[in-house]
């Protein structure tokens, strides 16, 4: 009989480390400690709080046409609406700013459909 030589436990590591290379899909995936340091919360939450910025003009654009349509209403909420609403969507992009990039993804990806 013949015998059967065995690969050495380093070998197979080898072989096994060649199976699983890292793709440079993978390469992009970190873990989740690492999406969360400082540098990467401070970038996340100003992109996050220009989009809140874009949502204080859409409201400060709605209570313009409010107003020209003659009604008379008291503007004690608009400065803590417009103060408040890029702060809360910064501290949302932290955390969830993937599901955010998707959503107005999807919204202008509708909105260019929605005019052709």
């Amino acid at each position: 009989m013949k015998s059967m030589k065995r690969a050495s436990p380093r070998t197979s590591t080898i072989r096994r480390a060649r199976r699983c290379s890292v793709s440079p899909a993978d390469d992009r995936t970190r873990s989740p400690l690492q999406e969360y340091d400082l540098l990467s919360c401070t970038i996340r939450f100003f992109m996050a709080a220009i989009f809140g910025i874009f949502i204080d003009i859409v409201i400060a654009c709605l209570a313009g046409v409010v107003v020209l349509m003659g009604y008379r209403p008291g503007f004690g909420w608009l400065l803590p609406v417009l103060a408040a609403v890029p702060l809360v969507w910064g501290a949302l992009g932290i955390f969830f700013f993937n599901d955010m990039l998707d959503l107005a993804g999807e919204i202008v990806e509708r909105f260019f459909l929605f005019w052709r």
